[in-house]
């Protein structure tokens, strides 16, 4: 049997860092560097849209431009990640009101942020999505996979009971009372007998 072994080489890893901040000059460079990132130091790390919420909104505009090269591009690429956090926050599981729609509309229609197909994405689907329906965050993959998880659980707590069936409508009526009662705050007068 082969013996799993971590690298410590935290030397190697900084010499990784800063040829990834030495190529990231420019807006165009940024491309260039994503293509480096994801062949060496950023596959070794897991992140989920949580954390790059986390990373692009408050002080985190700022802290990852600290750790770029100190030249001109350097406050730009900051008001950039400011720019994708404040879109970012648009990305709740609310509705929106005019305004909120209004200030996401001339954040997408910045000139820098047709880089990629998911930038065309958000600057002209989005858009037309809220203001079709007024939210953008209410039926994202987060909640859908929250929700799976929860289910599973469920799942695994109730398979001592007889019959998948049974199982099934359980996991509904926990469903229901987790969403309804106490998500939505609904409550029933004779709520013993609802839910036979």
């Amino acid at each position: 049997m082969k013996a799993i072994s971590f690298s410590t080489d935290w030397s190697n890893q900084n010499q990784e860092n800063r040829l990834l901040e030495s190529r990231c000059t420019s807006l165009a460079e940024l491309h260039r560097c994503q293509r480096l990132a994801k062949s060496s130091l950023f596959l070794k790390l897991e992140t989920s849209r949580n954390h790059i919420r986390k990373l692009l909104t408050g002080d985190g505009a700022m802290k990852i431009s600290a750790v770029l090269p100190d030249t001109t591009s350097r406050v730009m690429f900051e008001k950039i990640f400011s720019v994708m956090g404040k879109i970012q926050a648009y990305s709740k599981a609310s509705f929106l009101d005019i305004e909120e729609i209004d200030e996401f509309k001339n954040l997408a229609s910045l000139p820098f942020l047709s880089i990629t197909p998911e930038f065309h994405l958000l600057c002209v689907h989005v858009r037309n999505f809220m203001d079709d329906h007024a939210f953008w965050g209410l039926i994202s993959e987060q909640s859908i996979e929250a929700l799976h998880a929860r289910i599973n659980k469920d799942e695994r707590r109730l398979a001592s009971m007889r019959g998948r069936r049974n199982i099934l409508r359980k996991i509904i009526e926990c469903s229901f009372v987790r969403n309804v009662l106490f998500d939505m705050e609904i409550t029933f007068e004779g709520v013993e007998n609802f839910l036979e």
